[in-house]
């Protein structure tokens, strides 16, 4: 790759790292990023070289996978940050990991790795609870997140940052949305990192995207053959460059605000602002996009006499 191509694409992931870091979760080494995470077993040197940081995730589909399995792989290929084997929805489950892992690293001379607990269960009680404890950590993990829609999403992490104040916090499993991407523009360390495996995960299934992540073409024909992995990588490269790009502020605020608006629809708008606690809507943040849907509503009105937004609001 010539130089200049190199440092444009560079300077793309540094000005979206003053929002958040963004890091793939990868099993391609066939192209290089900075930030990348793998789970514990399933790396080997070439992929660990392809990137300036490795975070090792422990697992959590794989429940034979113990805490001295990770300490130990952690040792021998010296990420920058390990992940202690956590429990999906479980809070007390996971801190007792987290505890059982410290015991056994504490043990060892050449563990390096930072350690980033991951926050599970009703993450905001769990945080209240055992403050003082998470307190000695700069870097959590909010973990758990893939069955919540995206604006539960946010509304969690929010929660959870309220609590940790400048601690650094990584976010598992929120998938890459719109919702999520305007919430970090408006917010930003709202995360200090994200971690996505669609980059990779679309390629692979044949599938692409467009810059609102959505999966448009539902088949894109792909090459068979040897060393398939290398065309993947140029498509997963891309999706990574374009999600960093989200998080600049080249991306036109006005357009993303409008395909903002034209992805959730009056609709869903509607359904969610209805659900909402006026108390806690703010949270939500909709900044801009009241009115913005105010205005589409009226010309639907126009045509057929329907009710606009500001019964909503």
């Amino acid at each position: 790759m010539p130089f200049s191509q190199f440092e444009e694409e560079m300077s793309i992931v540094r000005q979206a790292q003053s929002r958040c870091q963004i890091y793939s979760a990868s099993y391609n080494r066939h192209y290089w990023y900075p930030y990348k995470l793998r789970k514990v077993g399933k790396g080997w040197e070439a992929l660990d070289k392809s990137c300036l940081e490795m975070m090792i995730d422990s697992n959590v589909g794989d429940k034979t996978v113990s805490n001295r399995e990770i300490v130990e792989e952690a040792i021998e290929c010296r990420p920058k940050y390990v992940i202690p084997k956590d429990y999906p929805g479980e809070g007390e489950s996971t801190r007792d990991s987290l505890i059982q892992f410290e015991e056994i690293a504490e043990k060892e001379s050449e563990f390096r790795a930072k350690v980033v607990p991951v926050i599970q269960g009703d993450h905001l009680s769990h945080i209240e609870k055992y403050a003082e404890f998470y307190d000695s950590y700069s870097h959590l993990a909010v973990g758990g997140l893939q069955d919540f829609e995206p604006v539960e999403q946010v509304k969690i992490i929010k929660d959870v940052r309220k609590h940790v104040g400048d601690t650094c916090l990584h976010g598992f499993g929120i998938g890459t949305s719109l919702h999520l991407i305007k919430a970090i523009r408006h917010n930003p360390r709202l995360l200090d990192s994200v971690d996505m495996s669609t980059a990779e995960q679309m390629p692979k299934n044949g599938k692409t995207c467009d810059w609102t992540f959505k999966q448009v073409v539902p088949d894109v024909p792909m090459p068979y053959g040897d060393d398939k992995a290398t065309v993947n990588a140029g498509f997963s490269k891309s999706i990574l460059i374009m999600l960093n790009y989200m998080l600049t502020d080249q991306v036109n605020e006005d357009r993303l605000e409008e395909t903002f608006y034209e992805e959730l629809g009056l609709g869903e708008l509607e359904q969610v602002m209805i659900n909402a606690d006026v108390r806690s809507r703010h949270d939500l943040d909709f900044s801009g996009l009241e009115q913005l849907a105010a205005d589409q509503a009226e010309k639907q009105a126009e045509k057929d006499g329907s009710r606009t937004i500001d019964s909503f609001c």
